[in-house]
């Protein structure tokens, strides 16, 4: 129960985090600082995962879903310590004064840590589907419909832009209705968990064909 509700918490803060103009900046660090501190939980509560990391054997499915939660903590750290170092007010006390290292750092991890996170709940969605039944046919057309608005969103939002490193600042519309913005983040998650989930599916079948 532990587990769900902080994963709850943390997909909640992951996709307020992306809104810094409807947040302001002193919101924004506290929600950030409340998000590493469930990362950390999440880590601790999941520790039984690096006792098994080197243990037994890595078909193609464990191999993809190791990669992506390697790349995700890799990137979260990446972003907490770019957050740390433009901090105003959480951490404004360290006097850090990396500003262009820590925005683009900080820009970068935060568009890949979004990204990583949903491919991760994709992964382990299948988990959810045993415990939860719905409708197969209605959940796959929506999830189609909106992935597919998902995938005009990516690029609408310049997350590939922030992720390559093609823009130096991230621009905002301050005058954008909240629900437009969250809307087409939502779409951007179910684009990528989607995809997470039927590669891990596919994958898991060719590993069986295989046996």
């Amino acid at each position: 129960m532990t587990k769900r509700i902080v994963d709850i918490a943390m997909a909640v803060l992951f996709l307020a985090q992306m809104a810094y103009h409807l947040e302001g900046n002193t919101l924004h660090e506290w929600l950030g600082t409340a998000l590493v501190i469930l990362f950390l939980l999440h880590q601790f509560l999941n520790r039984g995962w690096y006792k098994n990391l080197f243990r037994g054997k890595y078909p193609p499915a464990r191999v993809l879903m190791t990669a992506v939660d390697l790349l995700l903590l890799g990137m979260m750290l990446g972003a907490a310590a770019g957050g740390v170092m433009l901090s105003r007010r959480v951490f404004g006390f360290l006097g850090l004064r990396a500003g262009m290292l820590g925005r683009r750092l900080h820009m970068v991890c935060t568009a890949w840590v979004y990204l990583l996170m949903a491919i991760h709940l994709g992964l382990h969605w299948g988990m959810v589907l045993r415990k939860v039944k719905l409708p197969p046919l209605p959940g796959r057309i929506s999830a189609a419909v909106v992935s597919l608005y998902g995938a005009y969103a990516l690029f609408s939002r310049q997350l590939p832009d922030r992720m390559f490193l093609r823009m130096e600042y991230a621009f905002f519309d301050y005058e954008e209705p909240a629900i437009f913005f969250f809307g087409d983040y939502l779409a951007i998650l179910v684009l990528f968990a989607a995809g997470g989930y039927y590669l891990t599916r596919l994958l898991q079948k060719r590993g069986r064909g295989r046996q």
